[in-house]
């Protein structure tokens, strides 16, 4: 891999970085394992809007953590400092898209989706940090051993989740004795850290819903994937860290009306569920 620099001291929303200003993460956990997933390729496809200091936070934990072979995608969705994401591509081997105005998360994750080949798919919230060299390959052996009862998208756990999903939250440290866990048909798996394979949306009608600036996304993705007969499950053994919620706050302290414009997704989350109980 290429030298990898990637801070910046000039920043258009006053947030400096510098290498300093990085903490490091935890020294890796666990014995390297190998398994049927060793070999795959998949993409790790990261939106996000600002946040520097955490998603470069993300970026170390990855390149030191990640087996099998995998691509790295940045979807740089409209952030004000231009050169973060442009000193990224100059100094690393990381795949780099810069959208000029913000879309949202469903749509940023898109044209991540549509730049990108590899079989399998992660994605992966900016405020991540991964500590754990099996983490991925943990999610690839869940899929493969639960892909016969019709599991198409699993996730990794972490400790702060934001669902109602308490499988996520409890216990607070990785499980190795329990079962992964299929989900209920009214339980879905919030977008945080999820693997699936690249054929699931065109067999359930498309890629995920582009909601204004996101929130509702995974809701409206759970039940177009429950209508095509197919599955969601949490992996227990695969966990991450996870901020939660920070970016989304962030973004809210600074942008009144993104926060409005996010609050009305609901109802359009319910109309297009409904449309499609409607249309069987």
């Amino acid at each position: 891999m290429a030298k990898r620099r990637f801070y910046n001291s000039k920043d258009a929303v006053s947030e400096k970085i510098n290498p300093s200003d990085i903490k490091p993460t935890n020294s890796m956990k666990g014995d390297l394992i190998l398994s049927k997933f060793e070999m795959s390729q998949v993409d790790i496809i990261v939106a996000f809007h600002g946040q520097y200091k955490k998603v470069t936070r993300l970026i170390e934990s990855i390149y030191r953590s990640t087996r099998p072979p995998f691509l790295l995608t940045l979807v740089d969705d409209g952030s004000k400092n231009k050169e973060f994401i442009e000193d990224i591509r100059n100094n690393t081997n990381i795949n780099c898209i810069r959208l000029e105005k913000q879309v949202g998360l469903g749509a940023a994750l898109e044209e991540g989706y549509k730049k990108t080949n590899f079989p399998w798919i992660v994605f992966m919230d900016s405020d991540c940090y991964v500590d754990n060299v099996n983490w991925l390959k943990f999610l690839g052996e869940s899929m493969l051993e639960l892909k016969e009862k019709g599991i198409k998208m699993v996730s990794a756990r972490y400790p702060n989740s934001n669902s109602d999903i308490s499988f996520l939250s409890s216990p607070p440290k990785p499980v190795v004795n329990k079962e992964d866990v299929i989900l209920k048909s009214d339980e879905y798996l919030p977008l945080t850290c999820v693997l699936c394979h690249r054929e699931l949306f065109p067999r359930i009608g498309g890629f995920i819903k582009p909601y204004p600036y996101g929130w509702y996304e995974d809701q409206e993705l759970a039940k177009r994937m429950q209508k095509n007969n197919f599955k969601q499950a949490i992996c227990s053994k695969s966990w991450i860290n996870h901020d939660g919620m920070s970016t989304i706050k962030d973004l809210w302290k600074n942008n009144p009306e993104i926060k409005e414009a996010m609050s009305k997704n609901e109802e359009k989350c319910i109309s297009d569920i409904n449309s499609l109980k409607n249309n069987k």
